[in-house]
């Protein structure tokens, strides 16, 4: 039997990065103005990123060697990635540049 004549669940075809609107008392702000979320891979990394309206400003996909720099020129935000070997250590750079790592 050939491993690609397994059945995938729908549900782990994709990664998908969602954005919670919570509702703010009054005089509070948003923390942050800018989200992004970064699938992490081996040498193409996918990077989007929204405002607090939501509306897309990154789309793109970068080489290892061009992360660090896109990240650096976005203003401080919060960014999301998944729970890898790699995510500690561009957690830490990410945070050097500002940002909220979660």
């Amino acid at each position: 039997m050939n491993v690609r004549d397994f059945p995938v669940p729908k549900r782990h075809r994709c990664a998908r990065i969602g954005l919670r609107d919570q509702s703010l008392q009054k005089g509070e702000s948003h923390e942050h103005s800018f989200y992004g979320g970064i699938d992490l891979a081996k040498n193409v990394f996918s990077v989007h990123g929204v405002d607090a309206r939501g509306t897309v400003m990154v789309r793109r996909a970068v080489s290892r060697g061009k992360l660090a720099e896109l990240i650096a020129q976005l203003p401080p935000c919060l960014i999301g990635m998944e729970a890898c070997s790699g995510a500690h250590e561009w957690a830490g750079r990410f945070a050097g540049f500002g940002h909220t790592v979660k």
